[in-house]
């Protein structure tokens, strides 16, 4: 689905969220000890839906679910979004093809992580705006861990990520090497991934109520 053009309608560059996403059954496996298999499913599912309603409320003109079950596709289809299956190569392999589709269409790349619980349209068009919309390659950094956490990769960039730890500092160093422009954009939303207990207890104490929230849900309204 074709989303409305950035606000005034200009001829600028296309922007196209990629939110790469593995099945329910492989997700938050970091939280295996604590919390059963539903469970974490249910909150891989709820923080999607958290990050698509930031998504499609901004003015991206596309937004890409990459991969995942049934469960996200079906997820991706309800809130009119694009879904595209993967071969399962990896995120990097995976999120480097869908940027070079993308690249060869014209398109800027926005990489968004699925599990931002903070993220909101506004930390969406702060990315975007630091961008130059999509003209200057920008990077988010994680708050705690030193990932990335957002993207922006200008069509015809030769830059592709190279995810996983520390890898904000290494998208830092690659872009310097290749001597692209960049930027920096830290906010809140793109701040946050939700990957351990403490930011899960975390995002309680800044929005009580959250932990019920995002372990029930979607899954169980479909059962």
């Amino acid at each position: 689905m074709k989303l409305p053009d950035r606000k005034g309608d200009s001829p600028g560059i296309k922007l196209a969220a990629v939110i790469p996403m593995k099945s329910l059954a492989e997700s938050k496996s970091r939280l295996a000890p604590l919390l059963d298999p539903r469970q974490r499913a249910s909150l891989s599912l709820n923080l999607l839906d958290l990050v698509l309603n930031a998504a499609v409320t901004s003015s991206l003109d596309r937004v890409i679910v990459l991969g995942g079950d049934e469960d996200v596709r079906s997820m991706a289809s309800g809130r009119g979004v694009e879904w595209m299956s993967d071969s399962g190569g990896g995120l990097n392999q995976e999120l480097s093809a869908a940027l070079g589709r993308l690249s060869a269409a014209s398109i800027a790349s926005v990489y968004i992580p699925g599990d931002l619980p903070l993220l909101t349209a506004s930390d969406v068009e702060a990315l975007i705006e630091t961008s130059r919309g999509g003209e200057l390659l920008t990077l988010c950094p994680a708050a705690e861990d030193a990932g990335t956490n957002g993207l922006v990769v200008p069509p015809s960039s030769p830059f592709r990520p190279t995810l996983g730890q520390d890898s904000f500092t290494r998208h830092l160093r690659a872009a310097e090497v290749a001597g692209l422009p960049h930027a920096v954009c830290n906010t809140p939303g793109f701040g946050l991934d939700l990957d351990s207990m403490a930011d899960l207890e975390a995002c309680e104490r800044l929005q009580p109520g959250f932990i019920e929230r995002m372990l029930g849900g979607p899954l169980e309204e479909q059962n």
